[in-house]
């Protein structure tokens, strides 16, 4: 059975219960639903299907991001999370109340028509780059990721890289020793961008997962392969940029509260 192709497909991570927001194509996902006792309201699983949802601990917004790859045919693919939001429209202040959680579609710029027109002028849709020099997080990607987590993900990565992938390793090398780098596993991608970016990625995380022995680490830095994808999305970006234009749109990220408080987290 052939599924219908919908334009666009975003995913907005949830896993634990909280107000959800949803349209024909903005999507709840139970991310681990696997792993879950229950469904949460107003969310659909991300475990039918070919579906890695029993590695959530792990991954993260990766797993509803894996599920929509594999089993749902789209024209766009987008990652958000259910307390943060691209925001498509102009930036709004550093924190504003707006009252009604429910309006952060409209607010932010994330109906059909605003998306669709967006997508029709890039590629891609990112947020803002943080400056970690800027912000007193260290003084490149790598030196920050060490700082938090475990150094020896980071040789395993490039590794990996110089070995399934070398053309990605002068891209790799150039974001690790860089400053700057979007965060967050957000994005909005055209669905040839995104079909080759899941098959880089998953291929790569995979690889590398038993050699981390992600079971013996606290959950915290279990998350390693989630926390890697952040930084490996801007290597993706590097090196398919150097290989012919691409359209990349940087925009504000925004936490949207249950009480309706919209705060900006990347001006």
């Amino acid at each position: 059975m052939i599924r219908p192709q919908r334009q666009a497909i975003i995913t907005v991570c949830y896993h634990l219960p909280y107000p959800t927001i949803s349209t024909p194509f903005v999507w709840p996902v139970h991310g681990g639903r696997a792993s879950s006792g229950s469904l949460i309201a107003g969310t659909v699983g991300d475990d039918s299907g070919d579906s890695i949802s029993s590695k959530n601990d792990w991954y993260c917004e990766l797993t509803p991001m894996y599920w929509a790859w594999r089993n749902h045919p789209a024209d766009f693919y987008g990652v958000m999370h259910y307390r943060r939001f691209l925001n498509l429209l102009e930036p709004i202040g550093r924190s504003d109340f707006i009252g009604d959680r429910s309006l952060a579609i409209e607010s932010l710029g994330l109906d059909e028509h605003t998306v669709l027109d967006t997508m029709a002028r890039h590629d891609i849709v990112v947020p803002v780059k943080t400056n970690l020099q800027a912000a007193g997080m260290g003084q490149s990607v790598a030196s920050q990721y060490e700082s938090v987590h475990f150094a020896s993900d980071l040789k395993l990565c490039r590794d990996a890289i110089a070995s399934i992938s070398p053309e990605y390793i002068a891209a790799y090398d150039e974001v690790m020793h860089g400053h700057e780098a979007c965060f967050y596993n957000m994005f909005i991608m055209r669905a040839c961008l995104f079909n080759q970016y899941c098959t880089w990625l998953f291929g790569l995380l995979f690889s590398i997962e038993t050699a981390m022995n992600l079971s013996t680490r606290d959950r915290y830095q279990q998350r390693a392969p989630a926390f890697l994808s952040e930084r490996l999305l801007n290597v993706f970006l590097n090196h398919r940029s150097k290989c012919g234009s691409l359209s990349c749109f940087e925009r504000q990220v925004v936490r949207v509260t249950e009480a309706g408080h919209f705060t900006a987290l990347v001006d």
